[in-house]
Formats: structure tokens, sequence, C-alpha cells
């Protein structure tokens, strides 16, 4: 079982274009329905964008994932800077126009040119396949990080699903029983109730007869009961399993539980069955709450 909450960070030191460069990863994951991802990275990076995203669904599977790529020396990856000379013969021809038509005195020195905005430019440096190679690394041993807490975080839902299930097994173990002597009283009522039918009154015994089977089975909830205790078993088996998207399985269980125990509640009123089955509702709220948060 894997939660879809945590956090992991790593930084290193890899070599880009020759030149050492510090290099942090951080992921976080949050709960969602579905796989989200957002990266945030330097421009030159941002050709690596869609390789790990697809790289980080293969293993998350689901949660809002966020990314973060940060260099402590953005310049590795920058070429050599060029000057705009168009640009730089555009801002000396303006600087004689406004001294010829304003008549202000002083000249345009080199220190003056080199300040105007605009005026270098740097290339972006393609990034040559050995950065491409250990950023990879990096991003996948990040995700192995997040992934062992994600796990360690499952440990700790499952052992909480463990006692949810625990107290419903106590719970309707509980209801089995007190609705057995709940029905072994209304058929003894029944009984003495069409022994009391006198010679003759045979029809509106038959008719009474009818109607007391019918009110017998309309609060019989052994079906329901044994429903609610196999989708138990199932659910106890779900979370010891391997298999990853466990939470929408555990989910679609916790709804058949929810439907069987509604259905306990309505067709049997006696208080301490419906007591019990309340404490029941409130154990798989409780359940679908955490199961909301496993991948």
């Amino acid at each position: 079982m894997r939660s879809m909450t945590g956090f992991a960070t790593q930084t290193a030191t890899l070599v880009c274009n020759k030149t050492k460069v510090s290099t942090t990863v951080s992921i976080k994951s949050v709960n969602t329905r579905f796989f989200e991802c957002i990266c945030k990275m330097p421009y030159a990076l941002l050709n690596l964008e869609t390789d790990i995203i697809k790289q980080l669904k293969q293993r998350l599977v689901r949660g809002n994932v966020f990314v973060a790529i940060t260099v402590a020396d953005q310049s590795v990856f920058k070429g050599s800077i060029t000057a705009s000379m168009s640009t730089a013969q555009s801002y000396v021809d303006a600087a004689h126009q406004i001294q010829q038509q304003t008549g202000v005195p002083g000249t345009l020195s080199i220190a003056d040119l080199i300040a105007l905005p605009h005026l270098f430019s740097a290339e972006e440096q393609l990034l040559d396949a050995s950065i491409k190679r250990d950023l990879h690394e990096l991003v996948q041993s990040t995700c192995t990080l997040l992934i062992e807490e994600l796990e360690n975080e499952g440990k700790v839902l499952q052992e909480d699903l463990r006692k949810r299930i625990q107290i419903m097994e106590h719970n309707v173990i509980r209801i089995e029983g007190i609705h057995a002597a709940f029905m072994l009283r209304r058929k003894q009522d029944a009984l003495q109730e069409l022994q009391s039918y006198e010679p003759g009154a045979e029809h509106a015994l038959e008719t009474r007869k009818a109607s007391l089977f019918h009110m017998l089975d309309k609060i019989d909830i052994h079906e329901e009961i044994v429903r609610f205790k196999n989708h138990l078993v199932n659910f106890g088996q779900l979370i010891t399993g391997n298999e990853l998207e466990l939470g929408k399985r555990i989910d679609f269980t916790l709804q058949e539980l929810g439907r069987e125990i509604n259905t306990i509640a309505a067709k049997c009123s006696e208080a301490d069955i419906a007591t019990l089955a309340i404490d029941i509702k409130v154990e798989i709220e409780k359940a679908r709450e955490q199961v909301q948060n496993i991948v």
C-alpha cells in the first residue's frame, strides 16, 4: 500500500558543458483522483519536461506531483556573449540626434554605452547527452526516495484500516447476535398468535399467517450480514495486496459496505442494532477519508 502524500529532495553535483554545477531536484506529491504533474525548471531544461513527466507517471501512477529543478549557476547554460552592433549603432545615432536638436553638451563613452539594455546577448547552449542522462538519473533517484516515503506512510494507513476492519467486524458480529435473539422473539410471538386462533377460523388464520411471514421476511437481515462479512473479508485482503491503484478498489468495497449497513439499519428497527449500525457507518467514513490518500 502506498500513500499519495510525500516529499523528497536531493542535491548532486553535475557536469554541464565541462563545468561542475550544484543541482537540486525536489518532488512533492499530494492526493488527487488522477495523475497530474507540474514542473518548474530553468528554461534550458524545458525540453526534458515531457520525458520527466512520463517517467514519473509510470512510477507514481496517481497524485498531484510538483517537480522543482534548481541549478546553482544557470550561466553554465549560456554560450559566448556577443554584442548587437546594430543596437549599439542605433544608440549612438539616437544620442547624436538628441544632442543636435537640444544642444546638450557632452560625449558618449563606452561605459555609458555598455550600460544600456539589450546591447549584449548570450546564446543558449545545447545540453550534451551526459547532463541529460545525469539529470534523469537524479530525478529517478529522488523519485525512489519519494516512493520509500509514500510506502512508509502507506504502512501507517494500512494499520489504521486494519483497526477499522476489526471494529466493524466486532460490531457486525454483535448485530448478528442481537438480530438472532430479536428474530427468535418475533417468531415465538408470531407462533403464539397463530396458536390462539379458534377452530373454524382457517381463512383468517391463513391470511394472518401470510402477513406474519411477510413481516418476518422484511426484518430478516441475515443475507445482508453475510454479504457485509464477505465485503469485510475482501477489504482485508485488498489492504494487504501489492497491486497499485488499491485506493479505487478499496473505495468501491467501502461503497458496498455502506449499502449493506444502510439496508440493515432500514430493515431492522431494533434500537441496539440501529446504534451499532451508526457506529459501523462512522468507521466506514473514517476509512473512506484514509482511502482518498491511497494510490
